[in-house]
């Protein structure tokens, strides 16, 4: 899969669906996959 850097991404964990829209640079702070690891996670998190 072949996708730019401002593109959004649908990411499915169980039966919750995330669409991740870049909206900052990647040059500083976390890089974009932990701070969706962690929404992920808290989204479970708060489900249960």
């Amino acid at each position: 899969m072949s996708f730019t850097a401002n593109q959004s991404q649908t990411y499915k964990v169980g039966n919750i669906k995330f669409i991740v829209t870049p909206v900052y640079k990647t040059d500083r702070g976390e890089q974009m996959y932990e701070l969706l690891l962690k929404l992920m996670k808290a989204e479970i998190d708060f489900k249960n």
